[in-house]
Formats: C-alpha cells, structure tokens, sequence
C-alpha cells in the first residue's frame, strides 16, 4: 500500500509518501509423500522460513544446580536451559525441537518527506522492518556459543558482544564456551528495526544570480544514508542480520552545476 500527499502547498511546501508491505506464505505440499522435512525446516501450514530448533526456556545451568544433581543430563553450567517438550528429563533432537520463529518480517514500511522553503529543501526517508508473532528473527553468531567449530574464526578473530559465562563471571545471557557440547542451540534475536535511510539538504541558487556565469543552475547539497538504527539487535546491523558486512553511514558535499 504506497499513499503520496501534498501536506501543505505555498510558500512553504510539504510533501508525504508512505509505503507499507506484508507477505505471508505457507506450504501447502511437499514432494513424495513427506508431510515435513526437517533437515530443511519446512512444514506443510507453516511459512518455509520457519526457523526449527530447541527452545530456551531463559537463562544458563549454574554450577549449584550442579552439585544439587538438578542438571539434565549431558549438559554443563553455563548451557542454555532448553525446554523438555516430552518431559522424559532428556534433550534429544526427535522430541524436543520445535519451530522457533520465522526470518521473514511481519511488516515494513517506510515515510518519506520533503519540505521545500523559498530555495531550500530538505528530505529524509525513514525505514523499518518489524517482527512480532515470532516473525524476523535470526541466530545471532556475535555471541559466542557453547561449539566448536560454528563460528571458530568468528570466537578467535572478533570480540563478542556479551562477555561469555565463566565459573566466576555468572552470566545469565550467554553461554560458556565447551568443545563438545551435547546439544547445540541457536542464540536467536529479533531484527526489528528503524533506520533514517536518507537525509539530504538542498539550496538552489537563483537563476538571476546565475545568468551572468552563463550557468542552467547551480545547487549546494550535503546529504547522509544509513545515518541511525534503532534496533535491540546486537551484532553490525539488523537488516543484514549475520553477514560481517554492514550497511555503511555515508556522508556527502556537493556542488552540481548545470551548463
């Protein structure tokens, strides 16, 4: 849905865009006779960005719940407690994975606005993906996670962004680190966000001044992309989720003349 006003018209000149887009999808049929494939997590009802795994059920295993015998089997302080959906005191891969949430967004939109005053004009873009109902989330490799070779080079090359579980640092929000860990569960984030994509600042000269330079027209512009994010992810951006590459903030001057 697109919707274009003219909020004001005169000396003073404002104009609005604002654009909002959902997509929801779901599988109806898969190949043969499979009513689900797990290995590819997808699910006949269910949208195919459904994200399958165990579910945390808040914070890590400590160390007294470990000398109280209180710990499930095969795991180690600072592992993520996970929910034991058959209640048999076990986390096993078969009956204990469910679906965690979902990668597509639950919305977006985006408001547009440019303001106009005698030879000035300014514009600005506002940008937004948003979840909700368990839609956009993702793991977030900028923890480090209790495994080995998952994000090895990622542990041995980059800080993380939590200070991870120790004997004597009890975190509850990230977990240790272990080499082989039994059960291996993601650390999942919502990537809602809220970016000021574009901002921009214009002075057009007046072409009288202009006519004894013999120049069509002459403007001033400093303008900016990606200058703020507000978002709970944690890591380089939300929009680009797990990848090391960020979206970059820019900054520009400019004179653009025309002859």
């Amino acid at each position: 849905m697109e919707i274009s006003t003219i909020n004001l018209e005169g000396a003073f000149r404002w104009e609005s865009r604002f654009v909002f887009a959902l997509n929801r999808d779901k599988i109806t049929d898969l190949y043969g006779d499979k009513k689900d494939d797990l290995g590819n997590s997808w699910f006949i009802g269910k949208p195919i960005s459904s994200i399958y795994d165990y579910q945390r059920t808040g914070g890590v295993w400590t160390e007294d719940e470990l000398y109280k015998g209180q710990i499930v089997t095969g795991f180690y302080p600072g592992q993520f407690r996970l929910r034991d959906f058959d209640g048999d005191g076990q986390i096993t891969p078969g009956s204990d994975r469910t679906i965690v949430g979902y990668g597509t967004p639950n919305y977006r939109f985006s408001i547009g606005n440019t303001l106009s005053f005698k030879n000035f004009t300014l514009s600005f873009l506002i940008n937004s993906i948003q979840g909700g109902n368990g839609y956009y989330i993702q793991r977030n490799n900028y923890f480090l996670e209790a495994t080995t070779d998952f994000n090895y080079a990622q542990r041995m090359n980059q800080p993380a962004v939590r200070t991870n579980w120790l004997p004597d640092n009890g975190v509850t929000d990230a977990p240790g680190v272990y080499n082989q860990p039994l059960i291996l569960s993601g650390n999942y984030q919502d990537r809602s966000f809220i970016r000021l994509q574009d901002l921009s600042l214009v002075y057009n000269f007046q072409q009288s001044a202009l006519s004894a330079l013999k120049l069509g027209g002459l403007q001033l512009y400093i303008s900016g992309k990606n200058l703020h994010v507000w978002t709970n992810w944690e890591g380089y951006d939300p929009e680009v989720g797990g990848s090391s590459l960020p979206l970059m903030r820019s900054v520009a001057f400019g004179l653009k003349v025309n002859l």
